[in-house]
């Protein structure tokens, strides 16, 4: 009797260990996808020489479906102004960005641990540099 009494208290602390790899894995491949939808955007605002409105759009949209939260709780800050290619070196001529996107769902059995669902989530941000490749008219 006392080895049911134990499993019975062991058993569910035991099952979000396996519920939570599961759940990093798809976290996981979520992560990826944005990272793969993001690259598309960059070398998209590459050839047009800066992030358009019609790509940041998009790019939302993409995002919003990939990782299950709503276009609006998505940050982009890109640039918007058209950079130039130059034959030299120069930082002002980068395409500057920052995707931040809330990834929920952080931890498994949340509520088991006494964490509420509004605090079980986090960002995903990726923030980098592309130089231009569009040319000066």
């Amino acid at each position: 009797m006392k080895q049911v009494i134990v499993l019975a208290a062991i058993l569910p602390l035991l099952l979000v260990f396996v519920v939570q790899f599961t759940l990093q894995e798809q976290n996981s491949q979520i992560k990826i996808g944005i990272a793969n939808d993001v690259y598309a955007a960059a070398e998209q605002a590459r050839q047009d020489g800066c992030f358009t409105a019609g790509n940041i759009i998009r790019l939302k949209a993409q995002l919003a479906s990939r990782a299950g939260t709503e276009e609006s709780e998505i940050r982009i800050t890109a640039d918007g102004v058209p950079k130039y290619r130059v034959n030299s070196y120069n930082e002002n001529e980068r395409i500057h960005y920052k995707v931040e996107v809330p990834i929920k769902r952080a931890m498994a059995g949340n509520r088991f641990f006494g964490i509420r669902d509004e605090e079980n989530m986090g960002v995903f941000v990726i923030e980098n540099d592309v130089a231009s490749e569009r040319l000066r008219p």
